[in-house]
C-alpha cells in the first residue's frame, strides 16, 4: 500500500502537466487572434458576396435527374451563435433539389442568428430549442418536420450544402441513411488538428470492433435519412454524441446504409462549439451503451455500409 502511494504520488505531477499540454495542442488551431470589431452589416455583405461567387454549373443537372422516388427533404440546420456564418450557409441551401422545407432550430443564440436567418431566408421555420446541444436539436426538429426524409446541416460553414446533390440521388435508390465521411477517397478536412483525428479514429476503431461494422467516420454530423426511420431510433443524446448514437443504432436495426465522401472546410467565423474531454466522454458511454444494446436487444441482419465507389462505379 506505501508502494502504491508513493508511485501515485511521482506519477501526479506528469499528469498535471500532461493533460493541460494534450488540451492546448487540440485548441491550437482553433484560437483566434483579437481582431477589430466589424458591423453585423458589413460581415454579411463580405460573406455574402462569397457566396455568390460560387459556380452554378453543377445546378444545372438537377433537373435532369429523374425522379424516380418522391424525396421531399426537410432540411434540419441547428444553430447557435453563428449569426457570422450564415450568410456563407444560407443562401445556398435554396438550390438544393427536393428541399420541401427548411427549419432552423436556434439553440437560445445570444447574438443575431435568429434576425440574420429571417433576412436570408424568409420562408424558413425557425423553432426555439426546447433544451440545449445538438443532438436535441436534431430530435426536435425531426419531430416537427413534414417531409418524408430529414437532412442535416452544420450551420458554421465546414459543411458545403451543395453535396446535398449526391446525398439525395442516393435517397432515391432507397438508402434508408446517406452518411457523409471525410476519411474516403474524394473526402478530407481543412479544419481538424491531429489530437482530434487521433481520437475520432481511435474511437471509431473501438466503436467498429464492438458493434461488428466498418464505419469510415461515425462523427461526421451531415447526413440524409429518412424521417420515419430517425424517429423510430428514439435517440437520447443531446450533444455531439448524437451522430455515434444514430450510427450505433441504425446498424443494430439494420438499416441500409451508404457512406459518401465528403469535404470539411475551416469554421468561415468563431470557434467550435465542441468541448473535446466532455463529448469524448459521452461518445465513449455512447459506445458502451451501443454495444450492450447490441447484446441484450439484437435486430435484424446488419447490413454492411454501402460504399459509393465501389457498388455505384463511375
Amino acid at each position: 500500500m506505501v508502494t502504491s502511494n508513493i508511485r501515485s504520488a511521482h506519477l501526479m505531477p506528469g499528469l498535471r502537466i500532461l493533460w493541460p499540454s494534450l488540451y492546448w495542442l487540440n485548441n491550437r488551431r482553433t484560437r483566434q487572434l483579437i481582431k477589430p470589431s466589424f458591423t453585423l452589416q458589413s460581415e454579411t455583405q463580405l460573406l455574402q458576396t462569397l457566396v455568390e461567387a460560387e459556380p452554378d454549373s453543377l445546378w444545372e443537372e438537377i433537373s435532369e435527374v429523374p425522379k424516380t422516388r418522391r424525396i421531399d427533404i426537410s432540411l434540419i440546420v441547428p444553430v447557435r451563435n453563428e449569426a457570422g456564418n450564415l450568410p456563407a450557409v444560407l443562401p445556398l441551401i435554396k438550390k438544393i433539389p427536393g428541399v420541401f422545407e427548411i427549419i432552423i432550430v436556434d439553440g437560445h443564440s445570444h447574438d443575431e442568428s435568429v434576425r440574420v436567418a429571417r433576412r436570408l431566408l424568409p420562408n424558413a421555420r425557425i423553432i426555439l430549442q426546447r433544451g440545449l446541444g445538438k443532438g436535441e436539436a436534431i430530435t426536435f426538429g425531426a419531430q416537427t418536420a413534414k417531409g418524408n426524409y430529414v437532412g442535416i446541416l452544420d450551420s458554421d460553414g465546414s459543411n458545403d450544402p451543395r453535396e446535398l446533390y449526391h446525398y439525395v440521388d442516393l435517397a432515391r435508390k432507397g438508402f434508408d441513411l446517406v452518411k457523409g465521411t471525410r476519411y474516403m477517397d474524394g473526402g478530407r478536412s481543412d479544419d481538424e488538428t491531429i489530437f482530434r483525428k487521433i481520437l475520432i479514429i481511435g474511437a471509431q476503431k473501438v466503436a467498429n470492433t464492438l458493434w461488428r461494422s466498418s464505419f469510415r467516420d461515425i462523427s461526421y454530423g451531415m447526413f440524409l435519412m429518412k424521417r420515419d426511420k430517425l424517429l423510430e431510433l428514439d435517440l437520447q443524446s443531446q450533444r455531439h454524441d448524437v451522430e455515434w448514437e444514430l450510427m450505433g443504432e441504425s446498424h443494430r436495426r439494420g438499416l441500409n446504409i451508404i457512406e459518401v465522401p465528403s469535404v470539411e472546410r475551416k469554421r468561415v467565423y468563431g470557434r467550435s462549439n465542441v468541448k473535446i474531454v466532455y463529448d469524448g466522454f459521452l461518445i465513449a458511454k455512447v459506445v458502451l451503451k451501443m454495444f450492450f444494446r447490441r447484446i441484450m436487444h439484437p435486430q435484424s441482419r446488419p447490413v454492411r455500409p454501402g460504399n459509393l465507389l465501389t457498388d455505384f462505379p463511375a
